[in-house]
């Protein structure tokens, strides 16, 4: 995953990247989508779409779309197409063997990016599995013959094999090359209190939760305006696209199943002693797995609005769901309002670096002149023993001698 890093903090920069990096993202949400569509033969894309934008919010940490951009959602919306592939040609008469074939590979290439991507692409294949056992047991076949059919020879062979060429050459290079990265240790996986813990410190974090008890700063007449506006649109949207969403079957099976797999994506962190000791003692949540298991997460929601779905006099329900979501999603904005005012009080400081950089680069020569005027609050800060000004010293005359000529 390093070079897609590197790509992404060098790409970064240019705002038309910045635009492009977040397009990504969504298109990783409408994918995520369009997989749950599939699996429970319910038309509910938009609806579900419509949950996962309006409900997500902002972080100043390190989360997509704003932190480490390419890392994830490259191979997720690589490891989300390779499956609906899959599932498109298996649902065929005669499917594809080449397509199949040029899908599992794509599915394996995104899994060796990295822990978070084996984990994400698990958990699609055990929901795949236990969908297919549902279309079965749908058809009238039994329990037995439903088992069988899901679990079918030539499925288990082929996603089996794509699973054990990624983690067998992982698992052997992990043998002879331990991992120097704390995060990455295991030490913790029997503390199961601590384990739990972490894990749903770090879910909340990826939520709405992470800030619904807490007051918002006052904010400006527009924001509060547009907010309610959209918080209102939203209801209204989703209470137009509920009908599919009523019609799901099994919906407490969907909304367990998208709960387990919620705590699973976030186990590559929350068996790490590293995390748990920021998460349970330090209370600093919130990773890259908290924006992986935000999309099962969002998925258990639909199934709980699914179950609510199911009672007396639903539409009436089904209505007060949505303007409680409404209500959420505002709250969701402005929340997000006040992430992006702060995020604008860094993105300042590089603004004011490339003033700096193309009009006088000389003055990185004087210490507290150039840190006054690019970086006086010292919002920018690198791991000891690295100081901020080791990294403008380097980055000055890089923008001075490329950047600023091209322009």
């Amino acid at each position: 995953m390093l070079p897609l890093n590197v790509l992404g903090a060098f790409l970064v920069g240019d705002p038309a990247w910045r635009v492009a990096f977040l397009a990504l993202y969504v298109l990783q949400l409408l994918l995520f989508a369009i997989f749950v569509s599939r699996l429970l033969r319910q038309d509910i894309t938009l609806f579900l779409f419509l949950l996962l934008v309006a409900l997500h919010p902002l972080a100043f940490e390190n989360m997509p779309p704003n932190a480490y951009p390419l890392q994830n959602t490259l191979p997720f919306i690589v490891v989300l197409a390779a499956r609906l592939i899959v599932i498109r040609q298996r649902q065929r008469e005669v499917p594809s063997r080449a397509q199949i074939l040029f899908a599992q590979i794509a599915f394996m290439i995104g899994m060796f990016v990295s822990e978070f991507v084996v984990a994400l692409g698990t958990g699609l294949l055990i929901a795949e599995y236990l969908a297919r056992f549902q279309w079965g047991r749908e058809a009238g076949s039994g329990w037995k013959a439903a088992l069988r059919s899901a679990f079918a020879r030539r499925y288990l062979v082929s996603d089996g094999l794509a699973v054990f060429i990624v983690l067998v050459p992982y698992g052997i290079f992990r043998w002879f090359n331990p991992s120097l990265y704390e995060g990455n240790s295991v030490g913790s996986l029997l503390h199961i209190r601590r384990l739990l813990g972490t894990a749903f410190g770090h879910i909340k974090q990826g939520t709405p939760l992470r800030f619904l008890d807490q007051p918002l700063p006052p904010l400006e007449g527009p924001d509060v305006w547009v907010a309610v506006a959209f918080g209102i649109v939203v209801a209204a949207c989703l209470y137009y696209l509920s009908g599919p969403v009523l019609r799901i079957r099994t919906p407490w099976a969907v909304a367990v199943v998208a709960f387990l797999l919620t705590i699973y994506v976030s186990l590559p962190i929350a068996i790490s002693a590293k995390y748990q000791i920021e998460c349970m003692d330090w209370s600093k949540c919130g990773y890259l797995d908290s924006r992986m298991s935000y999309l099962p997460a969002v998925a258990t929601l639909m199934g709980i609005i699914a179950i609510i779905g199911q009672l007396p006099f639903r539409r009436v329900f089904i209505g007060a769901v949505c303007i409680a979501t409404g209500a959420v999603a505002t709250l969701v904005f402005l929340h997000n309002a006040v992430v992006a005012d702060d995020m604008r009080r860094y993105d300042a400081v590089w603004n004011r670096g490339e003033t700096v950089a193309c009009a006088s680069p000389q003055l990185i020569g004087d210490e507290p002149a150039f840190m006054a005027t690019v970086d006086p609050e010292a919002l920018v800060e690198l791991h000891p023993p690295s100081s901020p000004l080791e990294f403008w010293r380097v980055y000055i005359p890089w923008r001075a001698d490329g950047r600023c000529r091209i322009k």
